[in-house]
């Protein structure tokens, strides 16, 4: 059986606005889900996220996210003691040309 984002109870449905909530497979887009909570979201949603996934599946989702904003890249960064340059986020950011700002 197949466990639905619409099925948890606490977490934040309305975090994915542009999907159909009874879609999204909790354990086959952990990745998406958590990029959304960690942009998005409060705290009461990353708490969630370690109940359902558990602190050690977190952890190895979070270094192959490709898209968190700087803030969510600091905090997560300082509440797991990993140093920002560990994470693909970061790493794809530094690789990115942008226009100067005159």
């Amino acid at each position: 059986m197949k466990n639905y984002l619409k099925n948890t109870k606490t977490l934040n449905i309305n975090l994915f606005w542009d999907f159909d909530p009874k879609s999204i497979d909790i354990n086959k887009h952990q990745r998406f889900i958590l990029e959304r909570v960690l942009n998005y979201g409060t705290i009461e949603n990353l708490k969630e996220l370690f109940r359902i996934y558990g602190r050690k599946q977190i952890i190895s989702n979070l270094f192959h996210i490709k898209n968190l904003s700087n803030k969510s890249l600091n905090f997560i960064s300082f509440y797991f003691s990993i140093p920002k340059s560990k994470f693909k986020c970061y790493t794809l950011k530094q690789s990115t040309d942008r226009h100067w700002i005159y």
